[in-house]
């Protein structure tokens, strides 16, 4: 994406590209690579540091993530009021999702990650922002305003190699939401998700 983001002729996005960049290098890579896999899990640049320098990495890097995702989710606002959502037919997949990105890491601001369930509502059951994107960003709200998911992204480890969802709107209709988003089974995503529940 930051290659990317430097050939790509529409400015709108290549500042996309951009900031989705730099919020992938500073999560992914390191704060929520070792938080779903468990500790021990190195990307290829951090290869032969030790966990105490890694500990350190993550510090430094979790110090420039809240500022960074505050600007990310600033711009992301403005681009949307003027402009609506990255509709796929019209961007592409990338565009939808490093949007989608910068929406998801936005939890300082609840309500805006309301403003853009509301706005990707209508378009995730017609192709025109993935239905996985609109599942998490539906539990992911849910959970932080007390209500139970639909989907069952949001959980927690409960014993080691255990990992368990959060409550449920309704436990039997999960897998058929899941489906209708394009998710496998959540037994399945259970069953991933409990292999980053290291002892």
């Amino acid at each position: 994406m930051a290659a990317r983001a430097k050939t790509e002729p529409d400015p709108r996005l290549a500042e996309l590209y951009r900031r989705m960049a730099e919020d992938q290098f500073s999560t992914m890579d390191t704060l929520q690579l070792r938080a779903f896999f468990g500790p021990g899990i190195h990307t290829a640049w951090e290869k032969g540091l030790d966990e105490g320098a890694l500990a350190y990495l993550d510090a430094m890097i979790a110090g420039e993530w809240c500022p960074m995702n505050v600007a990310n989710a600033d711009w992301l606002k403005g681009q949307l009021r003027e402009h609506g959502w990255y509709k796929i037919s019209i961007y592409g997949a990338d565009a939808d999702g490093a949007a989608w990105l910068i929406v998801q890491h936005a939890r300082h601001d609840l309500a805006f990650q309301r403003e853009v369930l509301a706005m990707l509502e209508p378009l995730w059951e017609t192709g025109e922002t993935k239905g996985q994107n609109y599942a998490m960003l539906y539990d992911q709200t849910a959970h932080y305003a007390g209500r139970p998911g639909r989907f069952g992204v949001m959980g927690d480890c409960t014993a080691p190699g255990v990992w368990s969802p959060k409550p449920l709107e309704d436990p039997n209709a999960v897998d058929l939401w899941r489906k209708k988003a394009g998710m496998p089974p959540l037994a399945q995503y259970v069953a991933m998700r409990s292999k980053g529940c290291v002892p």
